[in-house]
């Protein structure tokens, strides 16, 4: 599995890697999200869209700050 990795920091976010993200991938991607201090005891829920289809990744799918890229949204090319 590939991992995309993202910092969060007085409310900017950054690419942290170069991993190529290609469609049609199922379970092949997880994202994980360094928070700065900002975020401790917030609620956080990963919103995902390809343009056609939106899902809400709520924290009970989250494993510490990583979540799995859900398959949907990689169905289709150029989204």
């Amino acid at each position: 599995m590939k991992t995309l990795r993202f910092l969060i920091r007085d409310k900017q976010i950054t690419r942290q890697d170069r991993n190529a993200v290609v469609a049609g991938a199922v379970n092949h991607y997880e994202l994980n999200i360094s928070f700065d201090d900002d975020w401790d005891g917030l609620t956080k829920t990963a919103v995902f869209t390809n343009g056609r289809a939106t899902i809400d990744v709520l924290p009970a799918k989250w494993d510490g700050d990583t979540v799995i890229v859900p398959p949907e949204i990689l169905a289709v090319a150029g989204r």
